[in-house]
C-alpha cells in the first residue's frame, strides 16, 4: 500500500527554504550499479558543438551526485572557493558544506538514491564571467532515520557553475513532491 498525500498549493519561496529537505544519497552497495545520475535530456541540442558545451556540465553534476553517496564529502572538488548559497546556507565556504552533511545530513538520510529526471537539465548559455545555470527536477529515495519512514521527492534544483564548472550556487527552489512510505 502506498500512502499518497491530498496536494496543497505550491509553498512559497519562503516555506521551501525552510522546510526543503536536504537529500544526500548513502553508499551503494557494492554489487549495486550506479546508474548515470546526469541523463541526456530529451530536447538535448542537435548541433555537436552544443553538446558539447554543455557536457562539462553534466560532467560536473555527475561527480557531484556520486560523491553524495558516501560520507567523507569532498566540497572542495566540488565547490567554488566561496559559496554565495548551498540549500538554504549563505555565503559558505566548502568546508563548511562538507562539515554540515557530515554533521547533519548523512546520518539522516539513509540509502538515499537521487537522479536528475530524464529530459529536466537545461542548460544556460555562459554569460560574461562564464558562469552558466543549469535547472533540472532532482528525482530522491531515502530512508528518514528521524521519521522511520522512507521518503520519495521530487525537486526543482537551480544550479549556478562558474568558468571552471565549480558550483557557486545551488537551491533546491521548489519542492514538487514529498511522499512519505511504510
Amino acid at each position: 500500500t502506498v500512502r499518497t498525500f491530498p496536494r496543497t498549493a505550491p509553498p512559497t519561496p519562503a516555506a521551501v527554504d525552510s522546510a526543503a529537505p536536504v537529500v544526500v544519497p548513502a553508499a551503494p552497495s557494492a554489487d549495486t550499479a550506479v546508474p548515470n545520475p546526469v541523463p541526456r535530456s530529451a530536447s538535448a541540442p542537435t548541433s555537436d558543438a552544443a553538446a558539447a558545451a554543455e557536457q562539462p556540465v553534466r560532467d560536473a553534476l555527475a561527480s557531484y551526485y556520486a560523491d553524495l553517496h558516501a560520507a567523507p564529502f569532498d566540497a572542495e572538488a566540488h565547490f567554488a572557493p566561496s559559496v554565495e548559497r548551498f540549500l538554504t546556507l549563505r555565503n559558505i565556504t566548502p568546508d563548511a558544506i562538507a562539515n554540515n552533511l557530515a554533521r547533519n545530513h548523512f546520518p539522516e538520510f539513509q540509502d538515499y538514491q537521487a537522479s536528475i529526471a530524464p529530459g529536466s537539465l537545461r542548460v544556460s548559455s555562459p554569460v560574461a564571467d562564464g558562469s552558466r545555470t543549469a535547472t533540472y527536477i532532482e528525482v530522491g529515495r531515502s530512508f528518514r532515520t528521524s521519521l522511520q519512514q522512507h521518503q520519495q521527492t521530487r525537486t526543482q534544483v537551480r544550479v549556478r557553475l562558474t568558468s571552471d564548472f565549480k558550483i557557486d550556487y545551488l537551491r533546491q527552489e521548489k519542492l514538487l513532491e514529498n511522499t512519505m512510505l511504510p
